[in-house]
This record gives structure tokens, sequence and C-alpha cells, in this order.
């Protein structure tokens, strides 16, 4: 499938990804309220009991437009997201500091729990992230007529996705903060991921043919400044992908109906930012980086058997609607309701 970009270059899209994710989210199915109150508890205890020590964002993360008076379009937690006037992007209002968010991901060990689980690490390779690699590597050979040389993945969480690459025959380094994550790379997958801040240490990591953000991006203040600095290091024959949530899917209707329970997507100190297509977009223009290929898929599905689950309290629904739940959620891919969205952008001639 394509649609048309600008200036009427094609730009590919893929609908969809198969995933057995109840199986991956288990520990989540099975704890689901202990979970829920220690993200809810935490979430308040930063924007309710510490909201004198939260910073305003005055100008949209990614257009810089600047905000006056905007009404929330979405409250959780005591946290408030507003929607850009001129973008469309989402994103909280009142933030911790960028010191605050740093610290936070570098030192939580549950925000990593679901990644660094020694019992998934195979199952979340193979299912997740090989996929990835996979599909990124038939895409810039697709591109370019050769595989990447040099793959640079910020924020590589646990090493899941450098592990998928290695396992591929690609040299590939990945950028991480939590000391878990990298404890756990190096007990598991037997390679160290570096500790470094990427936009401060950009030009460290030159030669590089692709720059890879999954699911990084709409944790920091400014999405745009990482991405800057990923089109000034990469390969005139290059790739910067990115991958982040979406705030026109079917996940963000169902947690408007159940925000008190709500342990992702909208998340508002996981996620300050929430994409659309055309702040997305938007973005990587600005740092002169063309889009070429978009891909839809996500947890929609999940997200509505999970929360009716926990309103009827009654944890057999998820057994009872599990088989349903990847031939739901292709369907919502397929009409472009998901809640996740990749992106590929080569570097503008």
């Amino acid at each position: 499938m394509y649609i048309k970009g600008k200036k009427n270059k094609e730009v590919e899209v893929i609908l969809g990804k198969e995933i057995d994710i109840v199986s991956l989210k288990n520990d989540t199915v099975v704890g689901f309220k202990s979970r829920l109150k220690e993200i809810r508890d935490s979430r308040k205890n930063f924007y309710i009991t510490q909201k004198n020590r939260l910073k305003k964002v005055n100008k949209c993360p990614i257009c810089r437009w600047l905000v006056k008076n905007q009404a929330a379009i979405f409250s959780v937690y005591g946290a408030q997201y507003i929607q850009c006037q001129k973008c469309s992007h989402v994103f909280v209002e009142w933030i911790p500091d960028k010191t605050k968010i740093e610290k936070f991901y570098a030192q939580s060990e549950g925000y990593q729990r679901t990644y660094a689980d020694s019992k998934t690490a195979q199952k979340r390779l193979h299912e997740i992230a090989l996929p990835k690699a996979l599909w990124l590597k038939r895409y810039f050979e697709k591109l370019y007529g050769r595989s990447p040389k040099k793959i640079l993945d910020v924020g590589a969480g646990s090493g899941h996705f450098v592990k998928a690459c290695k396992d591929l025959g690609l040299e590939a380094d990945g950028l991480e903060f939590s000391r878990s994550g990298r404890e756990f790379c190096k007990e598991i997958f037997g390679f160290e991921l570096i500790n470094k801040d990427f936009i401060k240490y950009a030009k460290d990591f030159k030669d590089y043919d692709v720059v890879t953000f999954w699911g990084v991006i709409e944790h920091v203040p400014n999405p745009t400044g990482m991405l800057a600095a990923a089109s000034k290091i990469i390969a005139k024959q290059g790739l910067v992908v990115a991958e982040v949530p979406r705030w026109g899917s079917l996940s963000t209707v169902i947690q408007g109906v159940f925000p008190e329970s709500i342990i992702r997507h909208l998340d508002p100190l996981g996620h300050i930012n929430c994409f659309t297509d055309e702040s997305l977009f938007k973005a990587f223009s600005l740092n002169k980086l063309d889009i070429s290929a978009v891909w839809y898929f996500g947890m929609d599905a999940y997200e509505l058997v999970i929360q009716l689950a926990n309103y009827l309290k009654e944890d057999t629904i998820i057994k009872g609607l599990k088989s349903l739940i990847p031939i739901f959620q292709k369907n919502v891919d397929l009409n472009l309701l998901s809640d996740e969205m990749v992106v590929a952008a080569v570097p503008r001639k």
C-alpha cells in the first residue's frame, strides 16, 4: 500500500503486526491491580503532590506554537494533555524538568520490569524485536541495494533490538540510561549498552547508516532535538526510524472511558508526548528528513480486554477473549486506528 507524501513521493504503508500480546504481558495481566496502584501512585505524586515542582510547557514540543490558555483534552492522574492548534501534537502541559525525567528512567526498576524479564526475554526478542530488525534490514536493502553497515539504537531499553540486529549479522550499538536495562542486557545477551546522552554526544556516533528510536521520543521534553541530532550523523544513504504512541487510536478512546486505570499509552510520565500523524511528519520534516515508510500496529484490542476485565472484576474475560485479540487488532490496524506507528525517513537531498 502506498500514499502520496511530500512532493508526491510515494510513502510505503504497512498495516498490522502479529504478536501474542497476552503471553508477553502476562506479568501485567496477573498483577494488574498492583501494577496499576504503583503507576497511579507514582504519577499522582509527580502531578499532584509535587505540582509546585513542575515546569510549564510554554511552546509545542514540535512546531514551537505558543501555548495560551489551552483547555485540556485529556486528564489523567492530575496531568493535563493539551493539543497544539497548529500541528495537532498532543503533550502534557506541566511536566517534571529534564533532570527528573532522566533520573526516573535511569533509576526506575518498575519501568524496565516488563522489558528486563528473563522469563520473556526470548519471546520478546523473537516476537517484537526481530520483526522490526527484519523489516528495517529489508526496507534499507530495498532503498539502497545493500544492508546497513552500522545501526545505532537510541533508548535501547534492555537491548532486545540490538540483539536482534546482531543475530541478523548486522553491526549495532545501543544507548540506554537505565541501569537495570544495561545490567539485564549484559547478563542475558552478553554485550554492553552505552550510557550516554545522545543529543549531547551525538558527534561521537558518526558514520551510522541507521538511527532508531523505538518508543523513545515520546518520553523526552525535546523530541525534535533527538531527530535533529540523528539527521546530522547519519550517512547520505541513511535512515532514521521512530516508533511513537498515536493519539488518533482506539486505545485513546478506551482510556477516555477508564482514566483511573491507565498503565500504558496515555501514561503522563511515560508518554509526555502523544503524536498525531501530522505532528510526527512535521517533526521529521523540520529536521530535513522525508518520510518514506509508515507502519501502523498496536495493542488496542489488549487495552480493551484488560480494561473490561478490571472494570467488571472478572479476570476470566482475558482468558475467554484471548483468541479474539489478534483478530480484533488486525481489523483495528487495517482501519488505521492503532495506537502505535513507526516511520522511516531519509535525509533530504
